[in-house]
């Protein structure tokens, strides 16, 4: 018997011919590649006999294709996305649910069933994890309605009209389709009319604390020294966790390249453990009539973060 399959998953290099990726022995369908990083891994899944059963898989370079598996109880999966650190997104059906539900699939480990809004289903399409590990989709609600979905790591899934701000009334955002590395989403909305959607994350406002234990947080901007800058925790931020220690910025305006390292320790005795960023004084560009200290940086999600405390500068000696 000759099989022939309708489509077939390929990868094809600049300057080269394409060439056709190899299939599971035995498993006849519609072969298709949906993701590929830079690393030259790919996954994509496989029509069994041309559906409507699927399986994900991933192919490592100069390795055969690696049955991903499925959600405990399931019988169908797809892999849609991969990430540089090998982290695959996609859906899956298992037990206990109608439908699929989407996936994150770390390397090594079985897939995480990332739930849905309260409905039956959620699903993703290509491009829809970033390299932090950040998940974006489409979920059913506990209405019935499609509300698309991010779903940040360590988190529950969330639902993005809940989380953006000045969202025009009666306007939905139906599906989100991609997301890229500084947590930027796009997608459509729902309703009478249907409009792509661009998001982009506001920034979250840290509290910090310039010179620790001082009140009045004097500022020679001639001295050779650093400034000790604390951005402080709460119940539900883990400075030191969150912070993306590397991207912190802070002088005049809080563009100011100026960090020398970083430490943790708890300097309002709260219990909670503080990042403390320690930076060169002469690169923060402080003028004498500035009164205010400004700190911008990112978390380790890619989103932006700003603080800012009084300060007095003082002539040097």
């Amino acid at each position: 018997m000759v099989h022939v399959w309708e489509y077939q998953a390929y990868l094809k290099k600049p300057g080269e011919a394409p060439v056709l990726l190899p299939g599971f022995p035995g498993i006849f369908g519609n072969y298709g590649a949906a993701g590929i990083n830079d690393n030259g891994q790919i996954v994509g899944c496989v029509a069994v006999n041309f559906g409507p059963q699927y399986i994900s898989w991933l192919l490592n370079p100069g390795q055969a294709l690696e049955d991903l598996g499925t959600l405990p109880g399931g019988n169908s999966s797809q892999a849609w996305a991969i990430n540089n650190n090998g982290q695959i997104a996609g859906m899956s059906k298992g037990s206990g649910f109608n439908g699929y539900h989407a996936y994150l699939k770390n390397p090594g480990q079985p897939m995480e069933d990332l739930g849905t809004l309260g409905g039956e289903e959620s699903y993703v399409v290509n491009h829809c994890i970033s390299a932090n590990g950040q998940v974006v989709g489409q979920s059913q609600t506990a209405s019935g309605d499609w509300h698309a979905f991010l779903k940040n790591p360590g988190e529950t899934m969330q639902d993005l009209n809940t989380l953006t701000v000045n969202l025009p009334s009666g306007v939905t955002l139906n599906r989100a389709i991609a997301i890229n590395d500084n947590g930027w989403i796009v997608g459509y909305t729902s309703g009478n009319y249907q409009h792509a959607f661009l998001l982009t994350p506001a920034a979250i406002n840290v509290s910090i604390d310039i010179k620790p234990g001082s009140d009045v947080n004097s500022i020679n901007p001639d001295s050779q020294g650093k400034i000790t800058v604390a951005i402080l925790s709460a119940p539900d931020f883990n400075a030191p966790e969150k912070v993306d220690w590397g991207s912190l910025k802070f002088g005049e305006t809080g563009n100011e390249v100026s960090l020398a390292f970083c430490t943790v320790e708890d300097v309002n005795a709260d219990g909670l453990p503080d990042l403390v960023a320690h930076f060169y004084t002469q690169l923060t560009a402080f003028q004498s009539i500035d009164t205010q200290g400004n700190l911008k940086g990112q978390t380790v999600d890619g989103i932006p973060l700003s603080g800012s405390d009084l300060v007095r500068l003082v002539p040097g000696k």
